[in-house]
This record gives structure tokens, sequence and C-alpha cells, in this order.
């Protein structure tokens, strides 16, 4: 507004027309066709820039290039929702281009109780349009209690600016969608994979907390770190040595000594002892010369606990990282205090407390760990991976306490556009499009007067789904398809299956009370109750793509 002018009757104001500037030069086409899928490179590149940074500038343009049969708009759905970016559009010119938006006719509206509080609306959006779309309300939702798993304490992926994150939280975290605390959650450097970084928080934070906030470890000091091929031990063993601290540790074998030595070449022979047995306190204090340690990072029990507590040294702080002996309550002999040693209950869980008291030294466990990312003193450890359907051998393989670092489990069939491949694309493309492809054009030779031609897509075209870019691109080819189908005046009709219950992989896995696509399973009767009605509505009609869900 540039300027006011006022009085009893009337107002005057002066505006400015702003223009916004568009970069167009920043504006990334990608021509999407199913001929080849040279494409996908250039997408990934440019879906994975983080936003911010300055070759993310501008939007990004999916052009359609296959007249009449593009899939991009089920990509395009399925990328927004995955990478939760706004800069992707699409462009399909011919989509829906056949209907005659002129044509003008009485709109009927059914409504049918298929079973208790669940209704079904057939509604035609207009009086114009002949796309029929079925939607399935229900009204039945009930609250569901969420259960006290604590499996998965750390994670990564994606945050809703498309930035690479890793972080920390409480529970729950073996998932496809966390919340979390913005204090426990790090930029992943460019350098590390998501795999790697998952390796991170839980790890370093553990052995932050312990040996530096509630241990106080200073420079120079000596330190006991037991089990340093497990996870915590390996990031205290990476911490201590970035401060100069000389280090012994124990294992269980010679595999995972020789790991050690490795990957830590700063120790030698002298600084390993066995865990399996009490030996390693003579070894601690003949190294030592009798002194012992200053600090002792703790995870074995019973007998093993009391001889760790004797290798320190006057003034020692002993780090329990174990729950055995305290959750058993074992004695601990009082002598050991005339060492004026202190002993530690490390539980990184009340990190996460909303009491501040409970949660003091958060803030700074959070900022050690981001500048020993920055020093190099936080590494990835190494990793066990297994896929979601191993889930059992990966907890048998964390129960034989025979793997070295971490184990990861995929609770996603991890297939985010980034670790799609050409072959992936293929993979769906051939049987559901190209096959489609091949019925049409068959049908159209063999049987003109076919009576039905019905094919069965899904819903994560409509609404997208993470995971499922592929899936979703061949899906809505199918849908041009039944629409070219139309507009030549043959049959087509094309289903978006909803979320089917009681059978399935995903019903297995997820459980009756689960949403997918925001939608909740129904029983497959249901479905099968609509698609009769459909293809009985479908007969003689010009046109209808439908979404069952």
């Amino acid at each position: 507004m540039i300027g006011l002018k006022s009085n009893n009757l009337s107002s005057l104001l002066l505006l400015r027309r702003s223009s916004l500037e568009c970069p167009g030069a920043k504006n990334k086409i990608i021509r999407v066709g199913k001929a080849s899928f040279d494409w996908l490179e250039t997408l990934k590149e440019k879906v994975g820039e983080p936003h911010g940074s300055p070759a993310s500038g501008g939007n990004i343009w999916l052009l359609g290039e296959d007249a009449g049969i593009s899939g991009v708009v089920g990509l395009t759905n399925c990328l927004r929702l995955e990478t939760q970016d706004s800069r992707i559009s699409c462009i399909d010119m011919i989509l829906f281009g056949h209907i005659d938006v002129l044509d003008s006719h009485p709109v009927p509206v059914c409504l049918a109780a298929l079973f208790p509080l669940h209704i079904i609306f057939f509604l035609l959006l207009n009086s114009s349009a002949k796309v029929l779309h079925l939607f399935l309300l229900q009204l039945n939702v009930a609250t569901n209690a969420m259960s006290d798993c604590f499996l998965g304490l750390e994670f990564s992926g994606r945050d809703p600016l498309g930035r690479r994150v890793m972080g920390a939280v409480p529970r729950h975290g073996m998932a496809t969608v966390v919340p979390v605390d913005p204090a426990f959650l790090w930029e992943v450097p460019e350098s590390w994979s998501l795999e790697e970084a998952s390796t991170v928080p839980v790890a370093y934070l553990t052995a932050y907390y312990a040996l530096l906030v509630r241990g106080n470890m200073e420079p120079g000091e000596s330190v006991l770190v037991h089990s340093g091929s497990g996870g915590v031990g390996q990031a205290a063993i990476s911490i201590a040595l970035s401060m100069g601290c000389t280090v012994f540790t124990t294992v269980a074998t010679t595999e995972k000594r020789n790991f050690l030595k490795r990957r830590f070449p700063q120790l030698q022979d002298c600084h390993f002892a066995n865990s399996r047995d009490v030996t390693f306190e003579k070894h601690v204090l003949r190294e030592t010369k009798g002194k012992g340690v200053d600090l002792v990072l703790n995870s074995l029990a019973e007998e093993k606990l009391q001889a760790s507590v004797r290798c320190l040294a006057q003034g020692g702080r002993f780090l329990e990282i174990g729950e055995f002996d305290l959750s058993t309550n074992s004695a601990l002999g009082l002598s050991a205090f005339y060492k004026n040693v202190t002993f530690h209950g490390i539980q990184l869980h009340a990190l996460f407390s909303e009491d501040p008291k409970k949660s003091r030294g958060k803030q700074r466990v959070a900022d050690l760990l981001h500048r020993g990312i920055i020093s190099g003193a936080v590494k990835p450890l190494n990793t066990n991976l297994f896929p979601r359907e191993k889930a059992e051998d990966a907890f048998r393989f964390v129960a034989s306490g025979k793997h070295v670092g971490k184990v990861i489990l995929e609770v996603l069939r991890v297939a985010l556009v980034e670790n799609q491949s050409v072959d992936d694309f293929r993979t769906v493309f051939n049987p559901k499009a190209q096959g489609t492809l091949w019925l049409d054009k068959l049908s159209r030779e063999l049987c003109p007067a076919l009576d039905h031609f019905v094919v069965f897509s899904s819903v994560t075209t409509n609404r997208g789904n993470v995971g499922q870019t592929n899936y979703g691109y061949a899906n809505s080819i199918v849908e041009r398809i039944c629409e070219r189908r139309e507009a030549n005046g043959l049959p087509g009709l094309a289903i978006q299956w909803g979320v089917v219950g009681d059978v399935g992989v995903a019903y297995n896995a997820a459980g009756p009370n689960a949403e997918f696509c925001g939608l909740h399973w129904q029983l497959p009767g249901i479905y099968l109750q609509g698609a009769d009605i459909l293809v009985f509505l479908n007969t003689g009609a010009k046109d209808c793509s439908v979404n069952i869900s």
C-alpha cells in the first residue's frame, strides 16, 4: 500500500502491484516416458537435494511423454507423499482430455448400507463429469492404545523438508514414521549412508552421557571399556581415544579382538583382556602397575561386576550400563568406596523425561554428539543388516552374542525413490502396465465386441504411498489405458482397490487396527460387492475410473 486518504464518506487506497520473481531457469523439467527409464537417475538426484540448498531452488516438473497412457500422475502422488516435497508437480496434457465437459444430464445419488456402521456413497462430483468415485466412510473408528514396546530406539530417514536425518526416540522406533524430539535429531553427513547413520545415535549418546556427563572424563585419563566390540563399546573407545585417553577393553573372541585392532590401530595386545571370566582384573592392575583405571564402563554382571569395581583407581568412577545386577538388586561391597570412588547407574531413557531434573544433561549430550560428528570422533559402526521378513533371525543373532557392532532391521522394504533402480521399475511395469497394453491391443483385434474390460489398480495411484513410486507409476498407466478405451467407445474399467483386511502381507504385518494411505482395512467381501456394482454401472458407460476404499 502506497497511501491512504479517507473522509466521512469514503476511503481511497493507493496500491502498487508487486511482482514475484519466478526464476524459470531454476525449474527442472524431467520428461517421463515408458520407452526407457533413463529419467529415473535425474529424478533421484533432484528429489534428493536438501531443501534450502542452492541447487534445490525452483519446481520439479514431471512431463508425461506417453500420449494418453502416461503414468506420471501416480508417480507424482507417490513422490509428493514420500518426500513431502511441494516442489514436485506433473503435466499430463491428455489426462481426461476425452471428457466432454459441456455434456450435462441429471446426476443420481445412491446410498447403500453394506454392513453396520459403514455407508457407501456413490457420488458424481458434478453434473458433467463421468468419473465415478466410490468412498467408503468408516464410522466406528476407535482410538487404539499404543503398546509398551521399547524396540527401536534410533532411526535414520528424511524429515518433512527432505533432509537426511538420524535421531533417537524413547520407544516405538521400529516404524516407518516416528515423532521425535528436535534436540535428539541430527543431520546426516553427506559421506554417510542412511544405513550407517542409523548405527550412531544410541551408542554415542550412551557413551557420551556415561563418560563425559556422568563420569567427567578428562584428557589423558585411563578407562576400561567392557564388551568393546559392541555398539556402545566401539563408541566409547572412539571417544576416549579422541581425547588422548588410555583404553583397556574386554572381548569374548579372537575375531572381535582382531576387528577392534583393525578399527582402532592405537590399541595393542596389552590393551585387551577376556570378558568371559575375571582374569581382566589382574591384567588391568598389572598394566597400570597396581593403580587401576580412572573410569570403568561396565556391562558385565555378577562376579565380573565385582571384579570391575576392584579395577578402579583412587577417585575412580564406575559407570554401569548393564541391567542385570540393577534389576536383581545385587549387593555391592561398600569397602570399594574407601577409594573415594563413585558409582553411576546410566539410564539413557532418563534424558527423554519431560522433567528437567531427570533429563539434566540432555542438551549437553546432544551438543557433544554434534561436535563429535564434526571432529570425526563419531564414526558409523559396522552393521549386520536383516530384511524385515527375517526379523526373527535378527533377534536370534543378537541373542547369540556373535554380532560385532549393530544389527539393523529394515522396517520398510526400502524402496524410496533414492533406492529405486531401473530394474525395480521394470519389474513392476512389465506385468502391470505392459501386460495391460498387450491385453488392450489383442482384445481390440481378436474380440472387438468385448462386454467388459476390467483391470485392477490401487488407491496408491490416487493418494500416493511411501516407497511405491514404481507401483503408482504402473497403475496410473493402467488407468490411462482404460480411459483411452472408453474414449474409443470400448469398455474399460479401472478399479482402485483400497486396503484389504484379513489377508495379505501388509495386513499380517500391521494388524487389524493399522491405517494405510489414511484408510482402514475393509473385508474382502465388501470390496467384491462394490466391484459387482461398479461393473454393472459401467455397462454401456462412456467412462468409469473408480476408487474402492
